[in-house]
């Protein structure tokens, strides 16, 4: 037993090692705010959730930790953000695609990274019989802001004849569209629409990407001569930056509330947050590395600029784009490879570890049920282990799922058998992850705040599940009947997705293989039903509240399969969202969930409607 654990420390100790990098070494010295390097960044407008990473950097220190005391600038009227950082005014700034333009009319202007790899722009006009579409708009008068260039090729592609529009001077006066002083005018999808939609009006919104134009929207930037001069502080700003906005995306009340309070009162929390939604859908963390660019992608955005005549032919994007991808080092994918897999062995030995001790501490509660001062040392002794170990073995699991993507990304789709290997070793750790979320669900639960259940579109959670569950078993047949109108409840969609999944692998458990497993949501009269239904065994009336109970298990299951903690998952999942869950006897596995409907008004339901 010593040896497995020494074992297991060492190799606990030799992952943190291979996985940290050198920047967490760093010198302690940064953070003395007298050593720390004053520069300013550059808005490309005011202060909103827009530059939300950049907020969370300063606040978070992460700016502070690299040695660095940012000032943020907000863009004044007629001033470019190219020609500020060009001049030295400012050390970095926040532009648009049209950087290339500035780059190939001679600014020495280096992009860093991509914040919204998809452009908020739009053209938005309220709806009336005579515009019904974006050729609707020729002899109308529309405003269009600088630094839109792609609004020109969508109208361009559309077959629009630009000549033919009144081009009105823009002033970002939402109300000039609503008294019908202009007929359109450019927005961002992420913060004009929800003043429309608050004014009561129906609008339309034409967008670039519909039209086959799709730009990069926000780029952090900076001069030649500060790459050249100052390298080691563009890669901080980055670093410092990334996590920034890493942490922002995660905690949208936090930094709205923090923008309303520090920096401006032009917008309302409300709005801030409507933003940081809409934000989310175009900066897309969860498809892509934060700042990713791709060369092919620029040189498409120039072509585009070019055939609008904006740039000469001959450009290049030489110097433009910041430290290109380095050349695969084939021999260091094959170390991480090694690694990967002494860390999975690695974490299912301590799985391992972690059932006996958790079968040997649930023999030790049943022994303890004669006094309740033994029980609950026993219950304390659990939570305090499940707790312990769920810590220490799920960071090699997040080190092997952020690889395991690494990899994806840079491996050539050819090599299908290293992809396989991969997927697979990616479904092992998921595997894990989900038994430390089952054992660590009552203890978030213990910890929510009401604050963080929010509007969720419980359909759309509903239909992904079975969606899944069906791929990941596409023997068992499984129904699904839900409303053709979406149903929201305020919660949170992780416990939610934890509750009914739990139902869902459940069922298919107990079912035969040839069987069905039929599901059906709707609502009636404000309270929403889930049933999930299967073809198994069922219960006996004498289980039907015991089955909920922690560490059952019907003694018709199968031997080996579960671990008794779902159902009691669900159960306490469901309580917290003021909601009921109960069991119906047999033949066949019968759970019913209700829930209360969430009020489908536009401020409570945002974008989900």
């Amino acid at each position: 037993m010593q040896l497995f654990r020494n074992i297991l420390i060492g190799l606990s100790i030799f992952v943190v090692v291979m996985t940290m990098s050198e920047d967490a070494f760093a010198n302690t010295e940064n953070s003395d705010p007298a050593k720390l390097d004053p520069l300013v960044l550059q808005l490309k407008w005011r202060h909103q959730f827009q530059f939300a990473g950049y907020y969370a950097a300063i606040a978070q220190g992460f700016f502070q930790d690299e040695g660095l005391d940012v000032t943020l600038r907000e863009l004044m009227e007629g001033e470019d953000p190219a020609e500020l950082v060009a001049q030295g005014i400012a050390h970095y700034g926040i532009g648009t695609s049209e950087l290339l333009v500035s780059h190939a009319r001679g600014l020495p202007v280096v992009v860093l990274a991509a914040i919204y790899q998809h452009s908020p722009y739009a053209i938005a006009t309220l709806q009336r019989p005579d515009i019904e579409s974006i050729h609707d708009l020729a002899n109308k008068r529309i405003m269009v802001e600088s630094q839109a260039a792609e609004v020109w090729a969508y109208m361009r592609n559309e077959g629009l004849d630009t000549d033919n529009l009144n081009v009105v001077k823009h002033s970002f006066d939402i109300h000039q569209l609503i008294k019908g002083e202009v007929d359109a005018m450019t927005v961002y999808t992420t913060d004009e629409p929800y003043s429309l939609t608050m004014s009561g009006h129906l609008f339309n919104l034409f967008n670039a990407r519909s039209g086959g134009i799709d730009f990069y929207g926000d780029v952090l930037f900076t001069s030649q001569t500060e790459v050249h001069e100052r390298p080691e502080r563009v890669a901080a700003f980055r670093r410092a930056s990334k996590l920034g906005w890493q942490y922002a995306l995660k905690h949208p009340q936090e930094i709205a509330e923090l923008i309303y309070n520090h920096y401006s009162k032009r917008k309302d929390i409300n709005q801030l947050l409507y933003e940081a939604r809409h934000s989310q859908a175009l900066i897309r963390l969860d498809l892509v590395e934060w700042g990713y660019m791709n060369p092919g992608r620029w040189r498409h955005i120039g072509e585009t600029y070019e055939e609008l005549g904006l740039i000469p032919k001959g450009w290049s994007l030489d110097t433009f784009i910041y430290e290109p991808e380095p050349e695969m080092d084939w021999q260091a994918y094959y170390q991480m490879i090694g690694l990967f897999c002494a860390a999975l062995l690695v974490v299912g030995l301590i799985a391992s570890r972690f059932y006996i001790l958790n079968k040997k501490l649930r023999i030790e509660i049943t022994k303890r049920r004669q006094t309740q001062k033994k029980l609950q040392k026993a219950l304390d002794l659990e939570r305090n282990l499940l707790e312990v170990l769920a810590h220490d073995f799920r960071n090699p699991i997040t080190v092997i799922d952020a690889s395991v993507q690494l990899l994806a990304l840079a491996l050539p789709k050819r090599e299908t058998l290293a992809h396989r290997e991969l997927g697979k070793i990616k479904a092992a750790g998921h595997m894990l992850d989900n038994l430390i979320t089952s054992c660590m669900t009552r203890e978030q639960l213990e910890g929510m705040a009401p604050l963080e259940f929010i509007p969720m579109n419980l359909s759309k959670t509903v239909i992904n599940l079975v969606n899944d569950r069906q791929a990941l078993n596409p023997q068992q047949k499984m129904q699904l009947q839900t409303p053709d109108t979406d149903i929201i409840i305020n919660g949170n969609s992780m416990l939610i997705g934890i509750a009914v999944g739990n139902l869902l692998v459940n069922a298919q458990k107990y079912s035969p293989i040839d069987g069905e497993i039929r599901i059906k949501l709707h609502t009636e009269k404000n309270i929403i039903t889930l049933s999930v239904n299967d073809d198994g065994a069922g219960l006996e009336e004498t289980e039907l509240e015991r089955v909920f109970e922690k560490f059952y298990r019907s003694p018709r299951a199968a031997k080996g399969k579960g671990s008794g903690l779902g159902l009691f998952a669900a159960r306490e999942i469901i309580h917290v969202h003021k909601g009921s869950i109960k069991a119906l006897s047999g033949p066949g596995g019968k759970f019913i969930i209700t829930l209360p409907q969430l009020d489908e008004s536009p401020q409570n339901i945002g974008d989900l409607a």
